[in-house]
């Protein structure tokens, strides 16, 4: 629907919601007043989040209809994850000073690096994931733990990935602090790997630029509905 909108129309939606956000700022205390400050805040921010939505539709381009991604889609994915980090340091900030988050999210998301590789090799230029952006707001007060499990796939995975190297270990499930790694396996950490993504493809990544820790999960089983 968006992609119909004339030029005009466009602006016209980017300049309505621009007021909109200049009516709640303008109009704090009363509609402090009128209903309290959670209400007042989260409302405001909805109104963020169709900013949000708006910029990446600008972005946005028309899908491939075999459902490959095209050379300009990075454009929508940094759009977007650089909207989810606004969102998160809102949220954070909404704790106070001594507050705290668990985020849960993709690796591909939380990960302190660049899209590259498998499926996303196809882009003009590597967008960054909301964990650079969160990085770079946060530093070391933020921790990113990323997560590896055995895959069956022949295109993701294979003997040099990250995953293979840490079902080598031959424990069922653990957790390996990146930061605390010398000698050759910091050696081998800092370099370029592969982290199987969704079974099908991967991602290529400096593991210890991407994560602080990562999570190894020997096995995986089936979700099952609970009665």
């Amino acid at each position: 629907g968006y992609r119909s909108l004339s030029g005009t129309e466009r602006a016209r939606l980017r300049r309505s919601l621009s007021a909109l956000l200049g009516i709640f700022d303008a109009n704090r205390t009363a509609l402090l007043a009128a209903s309290s400050s959670a209400d007042y805040d989260w409302a405001r921010q909805n109104l963020v989040a169709a900013q949000q939505l708006r910029a990446l539709f600008d972005v946005s381009a028309i899908p491939d209809p075999e459902g490959r991604l095209l050379p300009g889609d990075y454009r929508a994915d940094a759009a977007r994850d650089a909207a989810m980090a606004d969102n998160v340091l809102w949220a954070l900030d909404r704790e106070g000073p001594n507050g705290r988050i668990l985020l849960f999210a993709h690796n591909g998301h939380v990960m302190d690096e660049h899209n590259r590789g498998g499926i996303w090799a196809a882009y003009a230029k590597p967008p960054a994931a909301m964990g650079v952006h969160l990085r770079r707001a946060l530093g070391r007060a933020l921790l990113i733990l990323g997560s590896s499990a055995p895959t069956r796939s022949k295109d993701a995975g294979g003997p040099g990935s990250i995953d293979a190297a840490l079902a080598g270990v031959g424990r069922e499930s653990f957790l390996i602090d990146l930061r605390a790694a010398s000698g050759r396996p910091a050696a081998w950490l800092s370099r370029e790997q592969s982290l199987s993504v969704n079974y099908t493809t991967e991602n290529r990544i400096v593991p210890r630029r991407a994560f602080d820790a990562l999570l190894f999960f020997g096995r995986l089983t089936p979700t099952r509905k609970l009665p």
